[in-house]
């Protein structure tokens, strides 16, 4: 793997069993903030879906790794999950009641 990554990629088969086709890069936009990149590319919700299929793929806990405006990025999505998570919560219940 032609990476700066590919020490850890290769640490993460060896020692926990990651499957090492099912690890995702999420490359983004710096020059752009999140929310401008979910209005505009659905990064945010695309971000997720490669998640979910990387953990389901591998069928183990997710891993992320994060470096610089990264940091930044990821922490942005983790708020924006937690907010379509109980929109998504509240949706089923409506649906339910």
């Amino acid at each position: 793997t032609n990476t700066v990554y590919a020490w850890l990629i290769q640490w993460l088969a060896d020692n926990l069993g990651y499957d090492v086709t099912s690890i995702v890069a999420l490359p983004y936009d710096w020059r752009l903030s999140p929310d401008k990149m979910e209005s505009r590319d659905g990064f945010l919700t695309l971000m997720r879906k490669k998640i979910e299929a990387a953990v389901e793929s591998n069928g183990l806990p997710g891993i992320m790794v994060a470096h610089s405006m990264g940091n930044a990025v990821f922490r942005y999505f983790l708020e924006w999950l937690r907010v379509q998570m109980q929109h998504e919560a509240y949706e089923r219940y409506a649906q339910q009641a």
